[in-house]
């Protein structure tokens, strides 16, 4: 990372090779931040386009997924169930 050892010159100490590593760290550390929030806001646009409002009310009979955690049978977790919300 950084200048060839040619480029830097004899003179560097141990104290400034730190500053300059922890400088590009710091650096590197933004450019990933903000890459990330990006993906981000493009996942999160990604799922608002595909996101349904539901008008739900109180006592309205609603299906859900509800997988069991330990099971014998890969298949069973596939179970739908009926219940109020």
């Amino acid at each position: 990372m950084g200048l060839p050892v040619e480029e830097l010159g004899v003179d560097q100490t141990t104290e400034e090779y730190v500053r300059r590593m922890q400088e590009q760290m710091a650096d590197a550390f933004a450019v990933a931040r903000e890459h990330l929030g990006v993906a981000a806001e493009r996942r999160k646009a990604t799922y608002d386009i595909r996101v349904k409002e539901h008008d739900l009310k109180g006592g309205d009979w609603v299906l859900y997924w509800y997988p069991r955690k330990y099971s014998s049978d890969p298949s069973s977790g596939k179970e739908v169930t009926q219940d109020r919300i």
